[in-house]
């Protein structure tokens, strides 16, 4: 028997049956499955693409200087941000179905043409419809996904977004490694392969029955009443639309902690990867210059960055999944907040890690204790997209993912502005302690006044606030 769902409202929920289709997912665990396989290759596919494109642009000097390398690579990111709140709000309106099989063709257009093309036109425009093809398929993805997730009972939310993230991680090692070897083996030859990784993703999209429904699991459309009589979600313009999302309560509280959190990805994409593959070691600390070092793994020799990235992402993945089940135990805001301290916990570690003075038993003490805070970070992202799937309005999923992704960017472009003083003037250090400093204020913006206040939306007598 279908559990009956609540009238969202000021005070006390009042409950009332649901219509036939709220709580059932369209498609069934088949339905999930194509979608996770479909980000996984989505994933894969994009950061094979950055990968070859970066490769080959730093082959094109007489073309592409390091300032214009830098303008290339983030503006496919910079289209991204424009294009993610829009199209979350398009796939309300549509449905998610068209936004993702058009933002996985444009990508794959997009590829194509930075990859072939031999002016600087070319690689900009195809670095534009690339980012233009991210951002319409992303905010839709994760939009769709809390479609699936909001319709199973509240245990097996988190195993849906655990597998997301798990996915989006596994996507980005696979692909950081297939863009390298595609490459190397290929040239300008393997971007039709990349581009027809991107057509993949699409059909799989096609396999998913859910897609197929003009809204998700009985969404209304905006400007039409919400199922089991709830308050209307009006049609309005974009920008009131962005408010009324924004006014969900404790929404901005948990985009503003996805922002620092986020900050964090670019410090270390950037930053700390330059100072972990410095050419020369340092004497005072012990990571500088570390992924220069020569492993022999068996028969392959190769650096030390490569191996370190792959079992870092390997564990994150471990983590994310094991988090799955756990969320069906803890409250989604308290998960967050121990993937933030374990990230304190990671920095902690590796504070006595970089230490150039530490016995190395010790050393092997701060490696396990940093391996379980990894583990622990690593849910942060399954427990704030159960949340959001969880509190989004039903009609306006598809546009809170848009804000999401926007947040993702903004965060990590503003993580990789941030780490230059700290990575300048302490090395690893720096970024240790700016990593500290962003985990920390991600966890003072979640528990500092989370009290809800009487009257605030409740859904089940329970208040959406932390």
């Amino acid at each position: 028997m279908k559990a009956p769902v609540a009238v969202v409202g000021p005070g006390p929920a009042q409950a009332i049956p649901p219509p036939p289709n709220a709580t059932a997912p369209a498609g069934g665990r088949a339905n999930v499955a194509f979608g996770l396989a479909a980000n996984l290759l989505l994933r894969v596919a994009a950061a094979a693409a950055g990968v070859a494109l970066t490769l080959r642009l730093t082959g094109m000097p007489e073309m592409v200087g390091p300032a214009a390398i830098g303008l290339l690579g983030g503006l496919d990111s910079a289209v991204e941000l424009l294009v993610a709140v829009p199209a979350g709000r398009l796939s309300d309106r549509w449905g998610r179905r068209p936004l993702l099989l058009g933002g996985a063709v444009a990508a794959a257009v997009g590829l194509l043409i930075a990859g072939l093309g031999n002016t600087l036109a070319l690689l900009t425009l195809g670095r534009a419809v690339q980012g233009l093809g991210t951002g319409l398929t992303v905010p839709p993805l994760l939009g769709w996904f809390s479609d699936e997730a909001a319709a199973r009972p509240g245990g097996r939310r988190g195993r849906v977004m655990a597998g997301v993230e798990a996915g989006t991680a596994a996507g980005l090692l696979i692909g950081t490694v297939l863009g390298s070897v595609i490459w190397s083996a290929a040239r300008a030859s393997g971007f039709p392969l990349l581009a027809a990784l991107f057509v993949g993703a699409a059909a799989l999209f096609t396999r998913a029955p859910g897609l197929a429904l003009p809204t998700s699991h009985g969404a209304p459309p905006l400007g039409h009443p919400q199922p089991a009589g709830g308050l209307p979600v009006p049609a309005g313009g974009w920008l009131g639309d962005v408010r009324a999302v924004l006014r969900t309560p404790g929404l901005s509280r948990l985009l503003a902690a996805w922002v620092l959190l986020n900050g964090v990805v670019g410090l270390w994409l950037t930053h700390a990867v330059y100072q972990m593959n410095a050419g020369a070691r340092d004497a005072q600390q012990f990571l500088v210059g570390i992924g220069r070092e020569d492993l022999r793994l068996g028969p392959v020799q190769t650096e030390a960055l490569p191996v370190i990235l792959a079992l870092w992402m390997l564990l994150f993945i471990a983590g994310s999944l094991a988090w799955g089940p756990l969320l069906a135990r803890i409250e989604a805001w308290l998960a967050m907040r121990v993937a933030l301290v374990g990230m304190l916990l990671v920095c902690l570690a590796l504070a006595f890690i970089n230490a150039a003075d530490v016995a190395p038993a010790a050393r092997w003490v701060a490696v396990a204790v940093f391996c379980a805070g990894v583990v622990l970070e690593a849910g942060f992202a399954p427990a704030a997209l159960t949340r959001l799937a969880t509190d989004a309005a039903a009609a306006r999923r598809g546009m809170t993912m848009g804000l999401y992704s926007v947040a993702f960017g903004l965060g990590s472009v503003g993580g990789s502005w941030l780490g230059g003083p700290f990575s300048a003037l302490g090395g690893m250090n720096g970024i240790i302690v700016a990593t500290a400093i962003l985990a920390a204020s991600a966890l003072a913006t979640l528990t500092i006044g989370h009290r809800p206040a009487p009257g605030h939306l409740q859904i089940a007598s329970v208040s959406l606030e932390p």
